[in-house]
């Protein structure tokens, strides 16, 4: 038996996935709203969909600013930090382009300032805390370090 490697590295699950993506194509054409985005704004969308399994919920609720497709990949491009509210997300990004493009990916779910701001603006049953303790850092000193990065790259307009 002889291994290929491809790229991006392709899972188990790589034909389910395939199969799935395109029915979610076939059967995205039933919806009238699907004809106001472009082929790169349905790429998004049939990713939504494939993650939520709600085509009228996504195609109803979505919008795309003018160019904003392309300012991502520019960002992205230029290194940018990927800020995720969850750690799940943070995992489920490739690591394949990830390593390529240099993103780093955040997540302050668990720093002790996420904590603090929950806490004020929330009353937060303990049952609900995990039983680890956040690290000890400073929203500021994070935000810094986040901004740094993005303070001389240019938009396109």
């Amino acid at each position: 038996m002889e291994f290929k490697r491809e790229e991006p590295p392709i899972n188990i699950g790589a034909d389910i996935s395939v199969r799935s993506f395109e029915m979610i194509e076939e059967e995205i054409q039933a919806f009238d709203k699907a004809k106001d985005f472009d082929e790169h704004q349905l790429a998004i969308i049939s990713r939504l969909i494939h993650t939520s399994t709600c085509f009228e919920q996504v195609l109803d609720n979505i919008y795309f600013s003018d160019n904003s497709i392309e300012k991502i990949k520019n960002l992205l491009l230029k290194k940018a930090k990927i800020i995720v509210d969850v750690n799940m997300i943070k995992v489920g990004l490739s690591d394949f382009y990830l390593n390529t493009y240099e993103n780093e990916v955040v997540c302050y779910i668990k720093e002790a300032f996420t904590y603090e701001a929950a806490e004020k603006k929330f009353v937060i049953s303990k049952k609900l805390l995990p039983m680890k303790q956040p690290r000890k850092t400073k929203p500021q000193d994070h935000m810094q370090q986040l901004l740094k990065p993005l303070k001389n790259i240019k938009m396109n307009q």
